[in-house]
């Protein structure tokens, strides 16, 4: 059996977009390839979901530089597989995998799926854009999640020649299982809204994502509606304090403990899917694809350069709202959450869009194509 490196900051069960892809690949092509996947974890009692021809290999992060998470173990682990699998799949941003591939990599093929840009200013932009010129310059393929991320993005711009769109695909079993509420963690709070509709978010509490405006713009919410915020981050603080600070512990809830089985729930109920990001560190946004596979419109920014807003068709799938427009974002909320007619529309959007573009059936095809083009070429 043909085995496949994967390199990624982190892993399932820490859930971000690109751990979601990760998990989607591995587990999607477990009967084809070995894969092992090298990763950091959270904390010590973080355990790796078990899959057949699935290698986790986590090490604790010992140190965090520029949102990259360091740990002289992972170098080790690098040594020791690289030149010895068929191909190494970079998920990046990932500056310390770059720098393990150009220590210790001989001659193995590798790809660079390339989900977003690193956004931030830094002292050592010199030696950042050194390992990626080096890493984009050596690699046979790249992969974007979309071409309006691809034709922007400005590391990408002298590599277009290298680069294939494979949007991200989501699964759907994931997400089909009948959940009972006496099961979740958040079930008192659902008992207490159970007459609400409801406006979700899910992912990280960074900056980038602008929830701190997003919950003051909840003053302007319909009545008819709450806001559940899914996740866990450094913004965290600020957002309890908030809700507290603009008197909105009865709009806003800020969900804990929530697993596959409840967040399954919460995408069943939805109204509607709420990403306020507002820059291109969002770069694709793969929660804004399992909201389309649960047939949800979406409200989202109109981001210069991300992906996102091919992702939402406007007046289709959503609304694109012009950029830093809390207002118009709440307002197009509200639209949705209180027209019947409009939320069938945009529903019925979203359910075409995702057949269309990102079921995982789809992706899984198109990076086994990419895998055994690069496997059985004869070019190192």
């Amino acid at each position: 059996m043909k085995k496949i490196l994967h390199l990624s900051k982190f892993n399932a069960p820490h859930y971000g977009g690109i751990e979601r892809v990760v998990e989607t690949i591995t587990n999607g092509l477990s009967c084809r390839y070995k894969h092992i996947i090298i990763s950091f974890k959270k904390s010590l009692q973080e355990d790796s979901i078990k899959i057949k021809n699935v290698e986790n290999i986590s090490e604790r992060s010992l140190i965090t530089i520029l949102s990259q998470p360091i740990n002289i173990n992972y170098f080790l682990h690098v040594k020791q597989y690289i030149n010895n699998v068929d191909l190494v799949h970079i998920h990046a941003p990932n500056l310390v995998a770059f720098l393990a591939m150009i220590m210790f990599r001989k001659n193995t093929k590798f790809i660079v799926h390339w989900h977003s840009d690193i956004i931030k200013n830094s002292t050592i932009t010199f030696f950042t854009k050194f390992l990626e010129k080096y890493i984009l310059n050596k690699s046979y393929k790249i992969i974007a999640t979309s071409e309006n991320y691809a034709k922007h993005s400005a590391s990408l711009s002298k590599y277009q020649d290298k680069i294939k769109i494979i949007p991200i695909g989501v699964a759907k079993d994931k997400f089909n299982s009948e959940v009972d509420i006496e099961n979740l963690s958040n079930k008192s709070i659902y008992k207490k809204n159970k007459n609400k509709k409801i406006a979700l978010y899910v992912g990280r509490f960074v900056k980038y994502k602008s929830l701190i405006n997003f919950i003051k713009s909840a003053v302007n919410l319909t009545d008819e509606a709450v806001i559940y915020l899914v996740g866990n981050g450094p913004e965290k603080k600020k957002m309890v304090e908030t809700i507290k600070n603009c008197k909105l512990s009865n709009k806003v809830y800020i969900l804990d403990g929530v697993d596959d089985q409840e967040l399954n729930y919460l995408y069943k109920k939805a109204r509607v899917f709420c990403l306020p990001s507002t820059t291109k560190a969002e770069a694709f946004g793969v929660v804004l694809a399992e909201a389309l596979m649960n047939k949800i419109p979406l409200v989202v920014y109109n981001i210069p350069g991300s992906g996102v807003n091919w992702v939402n068709e406007n007046n289709i799938t959503g609304y694109n709202i012009e950029n830093y427009q809390k207002d118009i974002f709440i307002k197009k909320v509200n639209e949705i959450i209180l027209s019947d007619e409009l939320h069938r529309k945009l529903s019925s959007g979203a359910e075409k869009r995702y057949e269309r573009y990102f079921t995982a059936d789809s992706f899984i095809d198109s990076i086994e194509k990419i895998y055994e083009e690069i496997i059985n070429s004869n070019n190192l």
